[in-house]
């Protein structure tokens, strides 16, 4: 299992980190679960079997996520939607 690294962090990383956080609020209740789920790793077999949908209807969620992050890969997705928590986290606290 691949670690995050932590780098320090200057005003680019800033404005990376205040994008993402503005894309949780567009994502929609269902995208936010899916996201959550291939953050964890889970293929669509088993985000459609969490969620009580088909794998049809995963894909489109999928498709829809990445075209609203802004991304062409599963592997993007996750690691944006890692992000997008971890900001969220901080913000938290």
């Amino acid at each position: 299992m691949s670690r995050l690294r932590l780098r320090a962090r200057g005003p680019a990383d800033e404005i990376v980190a205040t994008a993402e956080s503005e894309l949780a609020p567009t994502l929609t209740p269902r995208q936010k679960d899916v996201l959550t789920l291939i953050v964890k790793g889970n293929s669509n077999k088993q985000i459609a079997k969490e969620l009580g949908l088909g794998e049809g209807t995963v894909k489109v969620h999928l498709a829809l996520l990445f075209r609203t992050l802004g991304v062409h890969s599963r592997s993007a997705a996750a690691a944006k939607g890692a992000m997008i928590v971890l900001q969220n986290a901080r913000m938290l606290h």
